[in-house]
């Protein structure tokens, strides 16, 4: 990274070695005013599969709640074809009532956006309220952006204001906290080693939080991809979650110091008292879900099977609500393209 960079948040464009990250180079003034630009994903961060030409880029644009129907007219306007043609005809006050569904997202997929250098690039955009991201990364309530912000991000600022740039900078800290809390717990319970994991299993549970329970996951997505996101990035995750781990006394090893595989690389503390600070940094009212899960007969800290099942009905409420949302805001054709292009991932 270049100096003062950071994988969690970024105040200016900041491109890693070109091995590892495509730049994010979108011509922003093309649109209306946003607060946040996030890019996520194999067509920002590499992946293993993705040799080649790149991948469509995921962004979403952070935008107050108090001026979503303004910006979404102003869009309408200038990229009209971005929208599908019903809720084109609905119009702006009708998009944002329908992004507010689920997760919150409104997604455009597989349009072409200019760059900064001039050239074009194929995107899909979300957009998304500060308040309704806030939500998701502080209480996991649908685990979608705040999912996909668990893995490497680039998250740059666009005029906001310091107070909004302080609240998003703190959920997106205890997102990734909860997230890594949540990690070690599940790849802790499935170790022989007490006390002991490896890297690669620590990262694999990490990335899976968000992916078990999809309801694309074996049918219009690629099986390995939480193999291949672990195996691309794995250098990303260790410079993101390093800091994290500190502060919730999880040791993990230096960069480059070891294998993946390595057994017994990362080390917390297995006892009953250890897992349950892990367990308190999750949401308070995830926390909640969990309990009731649980039930009375046993700690909610010692019980793999609670938190998996609750973190899988999140997820796979959260995924059918955007995917069915999908259907209507990219349109029959871009449906079925997006579609296709998911199918050959999997069948690659």
């Amino acid at each position: 990274l270049k100096p003062g960079c950071s994988l969690l948040q970024i105040s200016q464009p900041c491109i890693m070695p070109h091995s590892r990250v495509w730049p994010l180079d979108i011509n922003l003034s093309r649109f209306p005013a946003i607060d946040y630009l996030i890019g996520y994903g194999s067509g920002v961060f590499r992946q293993k599969g993705y040799e080649g030409s790149r991948p469509m880029v995921d962004l979403v644009f952070v935008v107050k709640k108090a001026v979503i129907v303004d910006w979404h007219a102003e869009n309408l306007a200038a990229h009209p074809h971005h929208y599908a043609p019903l809720l084109r005809t609905l119009g702006p006050a009708a998009v944002a009532r329908f992004q507010q569904l689920g997760p919150g997202l409104y997604y455009n997929p597989h349009v072409l956006l200019e760059t900064r250098g001039g050239g074009t690039l194929e995107a899909k955009y979300g957009v998304i309220t500060a308040e309704a991201m806030l939500k998701d990364l502080l209480n996991w309530n649908w685990l979608y952006l705040a999912g996909r912000m668990h893995k490497p991000c680039v998250l740059e600022p666009y005029g906001c204001t310091g107070e909004l740039e302080k609240a998003l900078s703190t959920a997106v800290a205890t997102n990734r906290q909860a997230a890594l809390s949540a990690a070690v717990l599940l790849a802790g319970w499935e170790t022989n080693q007490r006390g002991k994991l490896s890297l690669w299993s620590l990262w694999k549970a990490l990335v899976r939080l968000s992916y078990d329970g999809d309801v694309r996951v074996g049918v219009a997505e690629d099986p390995k991809k939480v193999s291949n996101i672990v195996s691309a990035q794995a250098d990303d995750l260790l410079e993101t979650y390093t800091s994290y781990a500190e502060s919730l006394s999880v040791e993990l090893p230096a960069l480059h110091s070891c294998s993946l595989d390595a057994d017994g690389s990362v080390r917390f503390n297995a006892t009953a008292a250890g897992r349950q600070r892990l367990f308190e940094e999750l949401p308070l009212e995830f926390q909640w879900q969990v309990r009731n899960v649980v039930g009375t007969s046993i700690a909610p800290w010692e019980d793999a099977a609670a938190l998996r099942a609750v973190l899988a009905s999140t997820v796979r409420r959260s995924s059918l609500a955007q995917t069915a949302k999908g259907l209507l805001t990219a349109g029959a054709s871009r449906s079925l393209r997006y579609g296709l292009q998911k199918l050959s991932k999997r069948f690659k």
